[in-house]
């Protein structure tokens, strides 16, 4: 029995209306502010998911140098457009670990937990947990398109 296009791009349709909604909603918790100390506490954390996009990119590279016993320079050194396969999922997978870490550091600090309950309360958002469980979601989604991206490089340059 043959299947149509339609019932074959069903489930990725499924999944990518999943992966955007978990995205948006935890992406909406971070970046929209209600306050002006939130939205200033907010621009002082975005340093951390880059700082953290970085870090994770450069690892990354660093396991495919390492499993094609390689150096950083020399695995980067072509003329093809591969290295990018690598480096846009993994600076994705590196700030939604960014905005994980931007919140468990909110968490933990006191003064900073009680600028994002207020806003919480205020504005009708969801909870730290509920934030952190759709973040979640959006990282693993993120990290394994990473990983793939470097099993491609690898597999192609």
């Amino acid at each position: 029995m043959r299947m149509g296009l339609k019932s074959q791009l069903w489930p990725n349709w499924i999944a990518s209306k999943i992966y955007w909604e978990a995205c948006h909603t935890a992406l909406m918790n971070i970046i929209q502010p209600f306050t002006i100390s939130g939205r200033n506490l907010r621009m002082c954390l975005l340093p951390v998911s880059g700082v953290i996009a970085i870090f994770t990119n450069l690892l990354l590279i660093w396991l495919a140098a390492e499993i094609r016993h390689s150096t950083i320079s020399n695995l980067l050194k072509t003329d093809s457009l591969w290295p990018l396969a690598i480096f846009f999922p993994g600076l994705i997978f590196g700030m939604a670990l960014g905005f994980i870490a931007a919140n468990l550091m909110c968490y933990f600090i006191p003064p900073l937990r009680r600028v994002f309950e207020r806003e919480c309360t205020a504005v009708g958002r969801r909870s730290f947990s509920k934030s952190m469980n759709q973040l979640s979601i959006c990282a693993a989604i993120a990290g394994a398109l990473a990983f793939l991206g470097m099993i491609v490089f690898l597999s192609f340059a």
